[in-house]
């Protein structure tokens, strides 16, 4: 199998590691039917101010005669035995675990939509693939922080970390919009809707937020870890030039990762607007000789038996959104009018995975130690940075779940490979300078991970990961040779 590599310097020669991508997700029908259920909430929902969506009482109203509330709606999602802590096992079905650490990919995806109760709320559902809650379904105050030069020009090749912190501004303009705001510019408009909120992030360049975060950081005299500079200022090489080059990198490993996955798992599942269509062919003509043991076949039985009710309710948005159907249940995706013109299944591909990469190199360089807290807008309460990046990785994987092209596992999963790749940048990195530094941050699962650094008398340093102090294995970690010694003097 055909990897995409880059380079890795080793004291004269040089390895090459394979980006970390992974093995198509297995969705089983349990994961399957919680996966388009949670999908059919979410466009539903699509109306919906985000501030309200904190109320379990708020009404959602459909037409004239049908309605329902936030708390009936997580009771449809609970009767399924994917969301359902205490459902019984099946095949396809993983075994509730209490170590999530040591549990598969199915297990995680499924604990990560639970509190510590083991229960589905109204604060996971929007948890958009992290693995604890903050302040979900709320915004990030860094939307405040976003500015938008009126022209880009896509990608540009980044400048190298060496580069003068004005030639960065006029790459972060020309490249995502990015650029500093000042105190007299305009706040963003406020987002009205989680729909309002899928058309923000699809038509902004995906990088640009966590540029204009960064930036604003760097502006306002944000420090850097202390463990990146313990001889702090005599040897601060951690600037804004090297912080927005370690930032391109992994854009650019992300966005070639996450379109490369896109073409190779193509065949293993059928993209979500595809696999409602089949799901309301197959409840709408039961007597259709077909094999019921397809998985979307056994997903849709168990939607038309455990949540009867969120399918009557999306096909009553179908009849006022695209008119009266001709089928029932009706379950197309997206939620839209007729009018507007379905996303492409290449939209929002590489979203998911550069947040996650560009957001946990923020959390990492900066300092987000608990006791260091960071205002990101000039007036209102401060803010710590670390919680700010990953109630915006939130937003951003909410509203491609919105648009309903791809699945909340593929959120899941992106989020980790993106952070997968930070975590590869930040080891080469620290390698490379081979001295005594480590860095900590809080992961997507809620884990304070640490990476240590130690010199060596020649070569690259050794970077170990660490979580709670214990030394765990670099995630999709590939076995690299040893520099070559070529003289002895």
């Amino acid at each position: 199998m055909t990897a995409h590599k880059f380079k890795v310097i080793t004291g004269g020669s040089y390895a090459t590691r394979p980006l970390p991508f992974s093995a198509a997700l297995d969705l089983g029908p349990r994961e399957l039917a919680g996966n388009m259920a949670l999908l059919f909430a979410m466009s539903l929902l699509r109306a919906k101010r985000p501030t309200d969506l904190e109320d379990p009482h708020s009404q959602i109203w459909i037409n004239e005669r049908t309605s329902f509330t936030l708390h009936e709606l997580l009771c449809e999602l609970r009767n399924l035995s994917w969301f359902e802590a205490r459902a019984l096992p099946s095949f396809d079905l993983p075994p509730v675990a209490h170590d999530v650490a040591n549990g598969d990919a199915k297990s995680k995806r499924r604990q990560a939509n639970w509190n510590d109760d083991g229960q589905l709320t109204l604060r996971t559902i929007f948890r958009g693939g992290l693995g604890f809650s903050e302040n979900a379904p709320r915004l990030s105050p860094i939307f405040q922080l976003d500015t938008e030069v009126s022209e880009t020009r896509g990608y540009i090749p980044p400048l190298s970390e060496t580069s003068d912190m004005s030639n960065w501004l006029s790459w972060c303009a020309s490249h995502s919009g990015a650029s500093l705001r000042a105190p007299c510019d305009q706040v963003q408009p406020e987002i009205q809707s989680l729909g309002h909120l899928s058309e923000y992030i699809h038509q902004a360049v995906p990088s640009r937020l966590f540029h204009n975060a960064a930036l604003d950081a760097l502006a306002r005299g944000a420090e850097v870890d202390h463990g990146l500079c313990p001889d702090y200022p005599a040897s601060h090489s951690w600037n804004g030039p090297r912080i927005l080059n370690l930032m391109a990198k992994a854009e650019q490993q992300a966005q070639r990762l996450s379109t490369d996955n896109m073409m190779r798992n193509r065949r293993h599942y059928h993209r979500p607007p595809v696999t409602a269509a089949r799901m309301s062919v197959h409840l709408a003509c039961q007597d259709m000789s077909s094999d019921k043991n397809d998985t979307f076949r056994q997903a849709a039985d168990e939607l038309a038996d455990a949540a009867p009710n969120l399918l009557h309710w999306y096909t009553q948005a179908q009849d006022v959104m695209r008119g009266p159907q001709t089928i029932e249940p009706a379950l197309f995706l997206p939620l839209s009018g007729t009018g507007n013109a379905p996303l492409h299944p290449s939209d929002f591909t590489s979203t998911v995975m550069i947040a996650g990469a560009l957001g946990t190199l923020i959390k990492a360089v900066f300092e987000t130690s608990p006791e260091a807290l960071r205002p990101v807008r000039d007036q209102g309460p401060d803010r710590h940075l670390e919680a700010d990046i990953d109630q915006l990785v939130a937003n951003i994987s909410l509203a491609r779940l919105v648009a309903g092209g791809h699945f909340p596992a593929e959120n899941y999963q992106d989020l980790r490979l993106g952070q997968t790749i930070a975590l590869h940048l930040l080891r080469d990195t620290l390698g490379q300078e081979n001295r005594s530094t480590q860095l900590s941050f809080r992961d997507f699962d809620g884990r304070r991970l640490t990476l240590k650094a130690h010199p060596r008398s020649f070569g690259r340093g050794h970077v170990e990961l660490l979580e709670d102090g214990r030394t765990i294995d670099w995630p999709h970690d590939k076995s690299m040779p040893r520099p070559n010694l070529t003289a002895i003097v």
